[in-house]
Formats: structure tokens, C-alpha cells, sequence
């Protein structure tokens, strides 16, 4: 597979990604894989709009994501987008190899506890972060590719 790059970041694709992490690694194109954003035609839009020209933006729900993948190997240089990290776990338990993830942005709930500039975790998603990590995932805080990359597990 040519997945360059696995993010988390509930903000999809916004400035920071589209001028530097696309930029950066070279992205041929986006797969949004998230049950909500693939049922909100706005959402959807919004994403394809942000895009810079020439970036592909394929948005599936994670169960049609997982079929796809297997059926039809990424040959483009993708970034893989997620707004969660329980679609991450869905994903690595169905066998795809997810061996690096970068947390960007997870914004503020009543539920959320901030432990970065930008990441916000329940107990439930600091579990599945726990989970990750156990399973040998690497997973790093980092908001752009020129920050300072923090290991996850260390800020809480």
C-alpha cells in the first residue's frame, strides 16, 4: 500500500494540512475514513473543497474503507484521515497495518481532558490510545510536520 501517512485530526482537511502535511509528503490523495463525515454531504463537500488542486478526496465510512482496502490495493501516495481513534482500532483489527499514527487535532469536549496544544482525550479514547501502543502503533502528537513530535502516551 501507498499510505504515506495516518492522521487523526477532527478538522479533516483544514490550512495546516493542506499547505504542509499534503505538501510535505507528497499526497496524491486524501481517504477520509469516518461513519459520520461519509453521511454529511457537507462535511464531505467542505473537505473537497479544502483540498488543494489536484488532490484526490475519497470519503468512505471505516467498515466500507475496510472493504475497498482489501479488495483494491492504494497505489497513490494517501493520506489516511480519521477524526478518531476508535476508527483507527476498527481498522487495525481487521488486519490492515497501521504502524504509525499522528495526532493532531481532537478538539475540546466536556468529556475531553487536554493534553496537547490541540489534543483533547476521554477515558474511552485514552484506553484505545493504550490499546494502540500495545499493539506496537507509534503514536505522535504533532500538529505540523516542522513541530516537535511528542510521544502520546508521555502527555498523559
Amino acid at each position: 500500500m501507498s499510505i504515506e501517512l495516518i492522521r487523526i485530526d477532527d478538522r479533516l482537511i483544514h490550512g495546516q494540512v493542506a499547505t504542509t502535511w499534503l505538501k510535505d509528503y507528497q499526497i496524491e490523495q486524501v481517504i477520509i475514513a469516518d461513519d459520520e463525515t461519509s453521511t454529511n454531504e457537507m462535511k464531505k463537500t467542505m473537505a473537497t473543497v479544502a483540498a488543494p488542486t489536484g488532490v484526490r478526496v475519497h470519503v468512505f465510512d471505516v467498515e466500507k474503507f475496510i472493504q475497498v482496502t482489501k479488495r483494491n490495493p492504494i497505489k497513490r501516495r494517501t493520506l489516511l484521515l480519521f477524526t478518531n481513534p476508535e476508527a483507527v482500532k476498527k481498522v487495525l483489527d481487521s488486519g490492515i497495518d497501521v504502524p504509525e499514527v499522528f495526532v493532531g487535532g481532537m478538539r475540546s469536549t466536556p468529556e475531553r481532558r487536554r493534553i496537547s496544544k490541540a489534543v483533547n482525550i476521554s477515558e474511552a479514547e485514552e484506553a484505545i490510545f493504550k490499546e494502540l501502543d500495545q499493539r506496537g502503533v507509534s503514536l505522535i502528537v504533532q500538529t505540523v510536520p516542522r513541530d516537535e513530535k511528542n510521544e502520546l502516551l508521555k502527555l498523559l
